[in-house]
């Protein structure tokens, strides 16, 4: 299994864990191996025992290792031989203070199937601090990473949220750039509350806060349409569009509440 290339990388704890048992079956192989049978049958079994439990130990943090990589990898849609970046320790101290703030037995409640109006959703008082520390890290910082499979539009393209008929399209922004950003499929408000969210260890929160699989290129006007029927109405958004939306949104939870599992059940020691 291939060392992370800092303390830093993604997965690292599955990845200790696996190299903490490696450490005790390298000193269990240094220990005699011979042994004198019948005399010695109950040191040589309780050798042999010891072997297999390590084993296994092993095999289970190896899987747990692999599942969490590849939980990672498809939140950030990216191939078998392309590793995620490396989680910002800051923000993930912020969030683990910030899930520290959760009242014990504190359960969120259930989402709703995704509609057009869940996509403006309140917080909960006691997800408010944690919700502050996921909002605070930067979403992306590329212009060329391609989103729910789309490339970043470019001024003068024709803005998808709108019919061809309107003429709507992407204008610039203030710093000379395509005025489009990165916004979330599922709002953040709504991530947390995906079952076993907030069973995550900071990193993976992290992670699945800012995953790609959950992001999508939009102009300010489209944001705002998908958080406001008001604006939506006034804007002229295409029906289709926020029909589309909703699919997308559906489409998307699921995902992360199989992957939230997954990397669940990689966290467990």
């Amino acid at each position: 299994m291939a060392s992370p290339a800092t303390a830093a990388q993604p997965c690292d704890a599955q990845y200790q864990s696996a190299l903490a048992i490696q450490k005790q079956i390298e000193s269990h192989n240094k220990q005699p191996r011979t042994f004198e049978l019948p005399a010695q049958r109950a040191a040589y079994d309780a050798y042999n025992a010891r072997a297999s439990r390590l084993n296994s130990q092993m095999a289970a943090a190896r899987k747990n290792y692999n599942a969490c990589k590849a939980a990672v990898r498809e939140l950030f849609e990216l191939g078998i031989k392309q590793d995620p970046p490396s989680p910002d320790p800051t923000a993930v101290a912020k969030i683990k203070d910030a899930a520290a703030k959760i009242p014990a037995g504190y359960t969120p409640p259930a989402l709703s199937k995704p509609t057009r109006s869940t996509t403006a959703v309140a917080v909960a008082a006691e997800l408010q601090p944690l919700y502050d520390a996921l909002d605070d890290v930067s979403l992306t910082d590329s212009d060329t990473v391609k989103l729910q499979n789309v490339s970043k539009p470019d001024e003068g393209d024709q803005d998808p949220a709108y019919s061809a008929k309107s003429g709507r399209t992407i204008v610039k922004g203030p710093d000379g750039k395509a005025a489009v950003t990165a916004d979330r499929v599922t709002p953040l408000a709504r991530v947390l509350s995906i079952e076993g969210f907030t069973q995550l260890s900071p990193e993976s929160m992290y992670f699945v806060s800012r995953a790609p699989l959950n992001l999508q290129w939009l102009s300010p006007n489209a944001a705002l349409s998908r958080k406001s029927g008001s604006v939506a109405a006034v804007t002229g958004v295409d029906d289709t569009w926020l029909d589309k939306q909703v699919d997308m949104q559906t489409t998307v939870e699921d995902k992360l509440k199989t992957l939230i599992a997954q990397l669940i059940a990689s966290e467990k020691k």
